[in-house]
C-alpha cells in the first residue's frame, strides 16, 4: 500500500480549507487532489473523531466515578403525547 504524500495534520488543514472556501475546485487544484479523495479523508477523520470522542467519554465517567458525582444520563425522550393515526398529517 503507498504512503500517502499527506500527514493527518495536512489533511485537517485542507479539510478546513475546502469548508470555508467559496470554490472547492480552487482548493483541490492548489492540493492535486480528486473531489473522492477529499470526501474520504472527511470520512476516514470523522471516524477518528467519534473514536476520540467516545475515548473521552469513558474518561469522564471514569472521572466523574472517582470523585463520587453520578453518572451522567441522557434526557430520556418525552412520553405520552397524541399519537397520529393512519391518513393524519404532520
Amino acid at each position: 500500500m503507498r504512503r500517502s504524500k499527506f500527514s493527518r495534520d495536512q489533511k485537517l488543514a485542507i479539510l478546513e480549507e475546502a469548508r470555508k472556501a467559496p470554490q472547492l475546485s480552487a482548493v483541490l487544484g492548489r492540493h492535486g487532489i480528486s473531489r473522492a479523495t477529499l470526501y474520504r479523508w472527511r470520512k476516514e477523520l470523522a471516524e477518528v473523531s467519534r473514536d476520540q470522542h467516545e475515548a473521552l467519554r469513558r474518561e469522564i465517567q471514569r472521572l466523574r466515578k472517582a470523585l463520587g458525582l453520578p453518572p451522567r444520563t441522557a434526557p430520556e425522550p418525552p412520553r405520552g403525547g397524541r399519537s397520529r393515526g393512519r391518513g393524519e398529517k404532520h
